[in-house]
């Protein structure tokens, strides 16, 4: 279970709530719902993605 924190990882400063860390992309502008969006993969993309954190232990990511 990940552990919500109001705070950076990496510099402890406080994060505000509405940061937006990736553009646009929030709760404000698209908000929870219950319909199921299918969002496609690119395989070759989640293959390097993964193989970057492959090695790191769970408890460490």
């Amino acid at each position: 279970m990940l552990e919500l924190r109001p705070s950076c990882e990496h510099c402890n400063k406080a994060l505000p709530p509405a940061s937006l860390w990736k553009g646009n992309n929030f709760l404000g502008n698209n908000p929870a719902s219950t319909n199921i969006k299918h969002r496609p993969v690119d395989p070759a993309t989640h293959a390097q993605f993964s193989a970057a954190i492959r090695g790191i232990p769970p408890e460490r990511r």
